[in-house]
């Protein structure tokens, strides 16, 4: 179950990473509660720690410049506390700019309740430490006055914000992303909505707003396909290592190695296909147990489904 929790948060942040990439001035407002100056994202991997943020900037308002740390969470979890303090640490000594930490949460689970945007800890009768960061929680926040912002970037989160009715913030985000001039930016936002709606709302009402059609041209979703393929080599090349390992010759090590990282490779396709069509997706344990050769005919046909489905 943990590892399903993961796989699915995974989307949702690769769609808010996308988001915040593709307007950053707008990820600044909804972080900040007020428009910066300059906004430039920065690379969120750092040369002292493995952690990642899900997005560092670098903001100036008027003569303030700071990074910006943003986390995006589709449910409140404890332990990502001390794993933000322990980032902020080291990109205050790697950029030498103090930073502001903020958690977007994108819905409700999980959540404690105001207030609890502190960790302070106090040894010996003496308060050692106090760490801040700031929240945004979308489902406080309305609909509507979200959308008189104008920022296109926050026309997806517009579905997960307060409406008058259930179905209001759905239809608001749709309505506001149709109108977007630019297709290209169109298809993403549209995309967008489609992945964080689901949140909150059934696929069949989401897609009764959107048609599939017009995220075909999405750069969102060629991220999901380039994110699953490097997901599928990754664990090809932890199999193939395996079954060299198993074989103990030179040989076998080889062919392990090919084979497994090729299987990796189909299995991370495949599931990245259904995604992008709408399909129900296939566990990796029943895909596992499919011979290379079936998972090749797999592959081939949802990749014809595809590009049929762009015609």
């Amino acid at each position: 179950m943990r590892s399903d929790r993961r796989k699915t948060r995974g989307t949702f942040d690769l769609t808010m990473r996308h988001l915040a990439r593709s307007f950053p001035k707008d990820m600044a407002l909804l972080s900040l509660g007020r428009k910066a100056d300059r906004v430039r994202t920065l690379s969120p991997d750092l040369p002292s720690t493995e952690r990642r943020a899900d997005w560092l900037a670098k903001a100036t308002v008027g003569h303030e410049t700071a990074l910006l740390q943003v986390e995006f969470q589709t449910r409140y979890e404890s332990s990502k506390v001390l794993d933000s303090l322990d980032y902020r640490v080291q990109a205050r000594r790697q950029y030498r700019l103090p930073v502001f930490s903020v958690f977007i949460y994108l819905t409700s689970r999980g959540y404690p309740g105001p207030g609890q945007n502190r960790l302070e800890e106090t040894v010996f009768g003496q308060r050692q430490l106090l760490f801040e960061w700031s929240e945004v929680r979308l489902w406080e926040l309305k609909a509507a006055e979200m959308l008189q912002l104008g920022a296109s970037g926050l026309i997806p989160l517009v579905a997960l914000a307060r409406g008058k009715t259930p179905e209001q913030p759905l239809t608001l985000a749709v309505d506001a992303a149709s109108k977007v001039s630019d297709n290209s930016a169109k298809a993403n936002i549209l995309t967008a909505i489609g992945v964080l709606a689901s949140l909150r709302y059934p696929k069949d009402l989401i897609f009764s707003f959107i048609r599939r059609e017009a995220m075909k041209e999405s750069s969102v979703a060629m991220d999901f396909i380039r994110e699953g393929l490097k997901e599928g080599l990754k664990k090809g090349r932890q199999e193939g290592r395996q079954k060299g390992r198993q074989e103990g010759r030179q040989e076998g090590r080889q062919k392990g190695r090919q084979e497994g990282r090729r299987e990796g490779e189909l299995i991370g396709e495949i599931r990245t296909w259904q995604r992008f069509l709408g399909q129900p997706i296939t566990s990796r344990t029943q895909l596992e147990k499919m011979s290379l050769e079936n998972l090749r005919e797999m592959a081939g046909r949802l990749k014809k489904e595809e590009i049929s489905h762009r015609k």
